[in-house]
């Protein structure tokens, strides 16, 4: 069977040389990987530079900012039987730069031209601003930063168009939260993206050595979602449960 897994953190370009990130570091979706090639998955690993590597062999696809995933993903997913989205993609991308005393003069000098404006023409003046350009490096003397910023596509809504037939799993992840609040938010983009299996976590429940983490599963919705405390458990569960699944509906 083929499998896809995504892994890591993007970075979201400001200009030639500084990015946004987050703290993803990939170790999950490597192991996710690993699991699915020792059940014998030729296995697709999608991921940045930075992110953990596969201790297992499988084909690598590296990828920066959330436009090279969706690109790779639109490519590749149509092929998979098995599709495990663990990247943290960035919600957001960088639009534009500019600064606070910039755009104040700049604001100041069109709205006394046109005798006054209203909300939205002050709105679009102010995104004319920024510089969208990210080729050189903005310099660094100027106060009061500012960053426009656009969002991204969601990937784990293009899946279920992309592999129709495949087995997909996705991850949800917020901080300082009830369990309940998190199986809810999870089980809603389960059903919104049409996943099979949804992974909740909460940033506050994972450290160095621990990783709780709910496998949510959309055929026993009503079910209470499985729990594990580690990473290592939870990649073998995961991997385990897609690919059983995955090998039902090959039988079909």
């Amino acid at each position: 069977m083929n499998a896809l897994v995504t892994s890591g953190g993007t970075i979201e370009p400001i200009d030639s040389v500084r990015g946004i990130t987050n703290f993803s570091t990939g170790a999950l979706g490597a192991l996710i990987a690993e699991n699915l090639t020792a059940l014998g998955c030729s296995v697709l690993y999608v991921a940045p530079k930075t992110a953990a590597a596969p201790k297992q062999p499988c084909e690598t696809l590296t990828v920066t900012d959330a436009a090279s995933v969706e690109a790779a993903i639109k490519a590749r997913a149509p092929r998979m039987d098995i599709i495990i989205h663990a990247m943290a993609v960035s919600d957001y991308r960088v639009a534009g730069a500019s600064s606070v005393p910039s755009m104040s003069r700049e604001i100041a000098k069109k709205i006394s031209a046109l005798g006054g404006a209203d909300e939205k023409i002050i709105a679009d003046a102010v995104k004319t601003l920024f510089h969208a350009e990210k080729k050189g490096k903005i310099p660094s003397g100027l106060d009061d930063l500012t960053l426009l910023l656009e969002q991204t596509p969601k990937i784990i809504a293009l899946l279920r168009s992309l592999a129709p037939n495949a087995v997909i799993a996705g991850f949800k992840l917020l901080s300082g939260v009830t369990r309940e609040a998190l199986i809810d938010v999870a089980r809603a983009l389960m059903r919104k993206s049409g996943a099979d299996f949804m992974v909740a976590n909460d940033m506050s429940n994972i450290t160095e050595t621990a990783h709780i983490a709910h496998i949510i599963s959309k055929a026993a919705a009503a079910c209470e979602p499985e729990t594990f405390g580690t990473k290592i458990e939870t990649a073998r569960a995961l991997s385990q449960k897609t690919f059983d699944l995955a090998a039902k509906r090959k039988e079909k």
